[in-house]
C-alpha cells in the first residue's frame, strides 16, 4: 500500500470521526484515483467491497488481531473491535470540562500509556486530533489519547488560561482539573499510571509546561509545541507582551523544585504569534530548575542539523541530566510559523513540511516514566 493511499485513507478516517462525511468521501475518492494500473489493489478492493475505513486504517498501521487471539487475552470481553473516539465531561476544583478520548481497538486498554493533548486557541479536540494525527500514532503504538476541551465560557477563544495566576498552581484551577481528569481516565481504563504524558500547542503548550512543573508525580514527560514557559505571565496584558516579545529569563519558581520531568520542545523560528524566544526560554527554565534540583551539571547540548521529508530544515539540541538521561530535546524548525510540525492540513495550525512532531513526541515519551514520586 503506497504512502499516499494510506495517508488519504487515514485522513478519511479522521474526517469520519469528526462528522465531516463529505470531506471523508472526497478523500476516499482521491485515494482511488489512478488505480487502473493495479497499484494499491488491496486498498482499492477493500473500498469497493464497502470496507469500513476504521478497519482499513488499522490494516495500514499494523496487522489486525483475530477474534480468536482477542478471546484468548485477559478481559477480552472489554476489547473494542474498532477504534473508539468517545466523549464525556469531568468536574473538579469547581470547573467542568468536556473531553474526547481515543481508545485503540483490537487491543486491551489495560496497561496502556496515556497521552494528554491540550489544543491551542480557537481549536477543539476534533480539530486538534485531525491536525496532529495523534490518534494514528496511538493506533500504531498502543496508547490512549485524552483531549480535554476548553470552553468559551472559560475563555472566549477557547485558550487555556495559562496566564492566570489562579490557573498556574497545583491542586486548583485548570491544571488541577486536567491532572485529576487524567488520573480518573487512568483508573477507569486500568492504564499504566507510570506512563502518563502531556503535550500541547500554543496556549495548550503553555498549560502543558505548567502541568510538567506542578504534577511531576503524575506526568512522566511533556511535549511543548510553539508554547511558553510556566509562569511566563500573570495577566492578559503580560501574556500578550511575552507572546510578542518573548521571555528572556527563566522566571520565578514557586515552592520546592522537584526533579524536572523530561521535556521535548518544538518551535518554528519564524513564529509571529508566539515569539521563538519563548522556546529558548522553556529550555533555559528547564535547565535552571534541573540545576537547582541538582540533576543538571551544566554540560552542553549535543546538536544535529537535518531536513525533514517535507523539505523544512531544523536543528535538534539534546541535553542530558547528571545520570546521562534525556532532560530536554529542543527542535528548532527553520522558516516555520505558528503550526504543529508534520501535521495534516485537515486540521488548523499545521505545517506538513516540518519534522513529524507527533511521531517524535511519542518516541520521546514512551521510553520514560515519572521522575518524581
Amino acid at each position: 500500500m503506497s504512502n499516499r493511499f494510506r495517508s488519504l485513507i487515514q485522513s478519511a478516517t479522521q474526517l469520519t470521526r469528526a462528522g465531516l462525511l463529505h470531506q471523508a468521501t472526497a478523500a476516499i475518492q482521491e485515494a482511488l484515483k489512478g488505480k487502473a494500473a493495479g497499484s494499491d489493489r488491496g486498498g482499492e478492493q477493500a473500498v469497493a467491497r464497502g470496507g469500513n475505513v476504521y478497519e482499513m486504517e488499522r490494516a495500514a498501521l499494523r496487522e489486525p488481531v483475530s477474534s480468536a487471539d482477542a478471546a484468548a487475552r485477559p478481559h477480552a470481553e472489554h476489547i473494542p473491535v474498532a477504534d473508539q473516539f468517545l466523549e464525556g465531561s469531568f468536574t473538579a476544583h469547581g470547573l467542568t470540562k468536556k473531553y474526547k478520548l481515543f481508545v485503540p481497538g483490537n487491543l486491551p486498554a489495560e496497561g496502556m500509556p496515556l497521552v494528554v493533548m491540550l489544543h491551542g486557541c480557537t481549536q477543539d479536540p476534533d480539530d486538534f486530533a485531525l491536525g496532529t494525527q495523534m490518534n494514528m500514532q496511538a493506533a500504531a503504538n498502543g496508547f490512549v489519547v485524552l483531549y480535554p476541551a476548553q470552553g468559551r465560557d472559560a475563555n472566549p477563544n477557547r485558550c487555556w488560561n495559562w496566564f492566570s495566576v489562579s490557573d498556574q498552581g497545583r491542586g486548583k484551577g485548570e491544571p488541577g482539573l486536567i491532572a485529576d481528569m487524567a488520573q480518573a481516565i487512568v483508573e477507569e481504563y486500568a492504564l499504566d499510571a507510570g506512563r502518563v504524558y502531556v503535550a500541547g500547542l500554543s496556549a495548550g503548550g503553555a498549560m502543558a509546561a505548567i502541568l510538567a512543573e506542578t504534577y511531576p508525580d503524575i506526568f512522566a514527560a511533556a511535549g511543548i509545541h510553539s508554547g511558553l514557559p510556566a509562569q511566563a505571565a500573570g495577566n492578559m496584558m503580560a501574556a500578550l507582551a511575552v507572546m510578542r516579545n518573548g521571555k528572556s529569563e527563566s522566571g520565578p519558581d514557586r515552592g520546592t523544585i522537584a526533579r524536572p520531568i523530561p521535556m521535548i520542545v518544538f518551535h518554528g523560528d519564524a513564529d509571529s504569534t508566539v515569539n521563538p524566544q519563548n522556546g529558548h526560554a522553556l529550555v533555559a527554565r528547564q535547565l535552571h530548575r534541573a540545576g537547582k534540583a541538582g540533576t543538571y551539571d551544566g554540560r552542553p547540548a549535543t546538536t544535529e542539523a537535518a531536513s525533514a521529508d517535507g523539505g523544512a530544515s531544523f536543528k535538534v539540541s539534546r541535553y542530558v541530566d547528571t545520570n546521562g538521561a534525556p532532560l530536554v530535546e529542543f527542535w528548532e524548525v527553520h522558516g516555520a510559523g505558528h503550526a504543529w510540525m508534520g501535521g495534516s492540513d485537515q486540521g488548523s495550525y499545521t505545517d506538513a513540511h516540518g519534522p513529524d512532531a507527533s511521531a517524535k513526541m511519542v518516541e520521546f515519551f514512551l521510553r520514560r516514566r515519572p521522575a518524581a514520586s
